[in-house]
């Protein structure tokens, strides 16, 4: 959280505009071996870990080998250096290889080999100090969120952790913050207003080509984030380590789903009493469509601990409908009739809101089944959509072994590093076994890589990691083509990463 100073950046170019430009990236290449895939046509052969049990893999686990380029990244970072002013003006645009296959006649066939180029980050940035003193910013563009603050050291980047104990995104927003300090004590309080996502897994392709996401823009509010950073050094005695950062952060969203009248069914509900005519259906009770809405909420506690010997790296997250920062086991809410009972499909059509989403409809006080069911002079009402509950979080140790066995930091031997990290993401199972939600309760991450830095260009890493899930219901998941609740998978890593 260092202020940035005006000047402070040597660049590589110097534009016509008076803008500075320092161009950064990596190439990476990487082999990966994996014991079991997540299962089913859509998430059945990704080239990244994702929690399993997720649909069936076949008569075995399905494994897999995957030898990837696509993880190249190429950003810059951005100055102005305005005369006689004391606004300094910085920038960021960040983009890399990892986005979408392509589907085209020209290259349909070729297609595992043409990751699109896709953005990261984007954002500029003003940094003075108000009365001449309190450091202040303000941001604007897409940055990580503020809840994205810890992540893992992981080799794997083009998940993170999936669904694992990592909780990040990234999002458009207005932030700001400013900035106190008390000897080497820095405390800086931000605040954000964020895109609303609700990253709803029923959107059509069609749809989330076109705009993205649809629940979340539709609540007409943004998501609101904050947090506060306490940074400080662990001892003045150590030279050469970066201080601690002790971060707790906030996210609320509201999700709202729209059903337009045209998507309700006119089809007479038999027994249901209480509309504006005759004989009700469920159009009759909601005439001009109806909305639902539910809350998104999201908090933090994260730690990162330097020391010369190791560095401990923390988060615990906890909230509910955590789909979009991939947490709650990739649930986002379940189908709640508050005690109605289900109108089936045999009665009136199934009910999808305009982002495919189904909804549901009943009768308190309904008896029956398919042709026989009746409201009993009861009223039909909508479902709620409820968030699932969800919680997790990772402890990583990295211990710099070239530090610790004091290997000449100019010879060979002086770039070692060996990572340990665990990693959980849970979801309530109370919640994830109701209709709407997927079945999955947890997905555990163990992870241990050992990174060999030849120079300040070249890195050689090895990464093993064992992958765990367990579903909610006893025998509840199909994998292998049996009945299973739980499933793990080996996966291994190496790969080299070329910095410029």
């Amino acid at each position: 959280i260092d202020v940035p100073k005006q000047g402070g950046l040597i660049p590589d170019i110097k534009l016509g505009s008076g803008a500075n430009m320092k161009l950064y990236g990596f190439f990476k290449a990487s082999a990966v071996s994996d014991t079991a895939s997540s299962g089913g046509p859509t998430f059945g052969s990704q080239d990244f870990p994702l929690p399993l049990l997720l649909a069936d893999t076949g008569p075995t686990s399905d494994p897999q080998v995957h030898i990837k380029a696509r993880s190249f990244r190429i950003g810059s970072q951005l100055e102005w250096v305005p005369k006689n002013s004391n606004i300094v003006v910085t920038g960021r645009v960040e983009a890399d290889h990892e986005g979408d296959f392509t589907n085209q006649n020209s290259v349909n066939i070729s297609s595992p080999r043409n990751g699109q180029f896709r953005t990261r980050l984007a954002w500029a940035r003003l940094d003075t100090k108000l009365g001449g003193s309190l450091p202040w910013f303000a941001e604007f563009g897409q940055d990580w969120t503020l809840y994205s603050s810890t992540l893992p050291s992981l080799f794997e980047t083009t998940g993170t952790a999936i669904g694992m104990g990592s909780l990040w995104e990234r999002a458009p927003m207005f932030r700001t913050g400013v900035q106190f300090h008390s000897g080497d004590l820095k405390v800086q309080p931000e605040f954000a207003i964020v895109l609303p996502v609700a990253g709803t897994a029923a959107l059509t392709d069609e749809q989330r080509a076109r705009f993205g996401d649809r629940a979340g823009p539709e609540s007409n509010q943004p998501a609101v984030e904050s947090r506060i950073v306490f940074q400080f050094p662990l001892s003045h005695s150590w030279q050469g380590v970066v201080p601690a950062q002790v971060i707790v952060s906030g996210h609320h969203a509201e999700i709202n789903e729209i059903i337009p009248f045209g998507n309700l069914p006119t089809t007479v509900i038999p027994g249901a009493a209480g509309c504006a005519t005759a004989t009700c259906s469920i159009r009759d009770f909601f005439p001009r469509g109806l909305q639902l809405d539910n809350p998104q909420n999201i908090w933090t506690a994260e730690a990162q601990l330097p020391t010369p010997w190791v560095t401990f790296t923390g988060k615990y997250y906890q909230g509910g409908d955590l789909r979009f920062p991939f947490g709650g086991q990739l649930n986002d809410v379940f189908n709640d009739l508050n005690g109605a009972v289900t109108i089936p499909t045999t009665v009136a059509a199934a009910v999808t809101a305009l982002d495919s989403r189904t909804v549901l409809f009943g009768c308190t006080g309904a008896t029956g089944a398919g042709a026989t069911f009746n409201c009993n002079g009861n009223p039909v009402v909508a479902q709620s959509f409820r968030p699932v509950r969800g919680l997790g979080g990772f402890l990583e140790a990295s211990f710099p072994l070239s530090r610790i066995f004091n290997f000449s930091s100019e010879g060979y031997n002086s770039g070692w590093v060996l990572h340990f990290s665990y990693g959980t993401d849970r979801a309530r199972a109370q919640d994830v076994r109701r209709s709407g939600a997927n079945g999955l309760a947890r997905t555990d991450l163990d992870s241990a890589s050992l990174t060999y830095r030849l120079n300040k260009w070249v890195t050689f890493v090895q990464e093993t990691s064992y992958i765990n899930t367990r579903a909610a219901n006893h025998g509840g998941k199909i994998f292998r083509g049996i009945p299973a609740t739980q499933a793990h998978s080996w996966r291994n890593e190496f790969g080299t990463i070329f910095t410029f």
